[in-house]
């Protein structure tokens, strides 16, 4: 594996941990002592949705991607078992820490609660929550991210047009062909 591409397979499969770690740790030193005065329970519905939609959308992707033998694209992923391995892996990050964000979520709707049980040690309670809710959040969001474009990259990517041989023939070659044979697509 080249030096380049070493780098970018170790963003890439760490980034979504990484950023999490650092926006959860900064948000955790630099907001401490900040109470969100707006409507909590409006923004916890909203990421209930926004994780649910996500989550549901993976779920149609996967569905789509491997339910079809003779699409291209689940050709090229299972054809090589590392990219069978890490798709598999980003697929699992995403929705895994989607229903995690939904258990934190659920168990933030019950603040109250929590604290009347809870008094004594209300305040580690609460800065697991909001913070592990942080984590999730933003780790989920990334997730998504790195597997909706790790698909968009392989679906978008050039293909070759056709095989002669077992030669691969790109778009200009093809088209180079085509003038000279009068070929028509």
């Amino acid at each position: 594996m080249e030096k380049d591409d070493k780098r970018s397979w170790i963003i890439e499969n760490f980034y979504p941990l990484v950023i999490s770690i650092i926006i959860s740790v900064a948000c955790s030193v630099v907001f401490r002592n900040i109470k969100i005065e707006d409507d909590v329970n409006s923004i916890l519905s909203a990421v209930l949705n926004f994780t649910a939609i996500i989550i549901g959308f993976l779920g149609v992707v996967i569905s789509i991607l491997f339910g079809s033998p003779v699409n291209s694209i689940v050709v090229l992923v299972m054809g090589d078992s590392r990219y069978k391995k890490l798709l598999k892996r980003y697929f699992f990050s995403a929705i895994i820490s989607g229903f995690i964000l939904i258990l934190f979520t659920i168990i933030i709707f019950f603040r109250v609660t929590i604290d009347a049980m809870f008094e004594n040690v209300i305040n580690l309670i609460h800065f697991i929550l909001k913070y592990g809710w942080l984590f999730f959040l933003v780790y989920f969001s990334l997730s998504s991210y790195r597997v909706i474009s790790v698909i968009m990259k392989i679906a978008f990517r050039d293909n070759p047009v056709i095989k002669e041989d077992d030669e691969e023939i790109d778009e200009e070659k093809y088209e180079k062909m085509k003038k000279e044979k009068n070929i028509s697509k």
